[in-house]
């Protein structure tokens, strides 16, 4: 994610104080004024992982099982 999209330093300023906020987040390429945060970064990153071990657990037991059609396309 962080390849294809660039990393940036959003700066608020408030007008009456004068104090200033500053948060790195990483915009979108794609569509502008979409931001992340790093807080949200890494709760998308622990989806993702959670995902992807979901996903790969079920297919292993798909291959596993005995009526798995890569079962019987391995025997050939």
């Amino acid at each position: 994610m962080i390849a294809h999209n660039p990393v940036m330093l959003d700066i608020y300023v408030n007008p009456h104080t004068d104090d200033v906020y500053t948060e790195r987040t990483i915009a979108s390429a794609r569509s502008t004024g979409l931001t992340l945060n790093l807080e949200q970064l890494r709760e998308f990153a622990a989806d993702v992982e959670e995902l992807s071990s979901s996903l790969w657990l079920n297919f292993m037991q798909a291959v596993n099982s005995s009526d798995s059609l890569f079962r019987a396309y391995a025997k050939k």
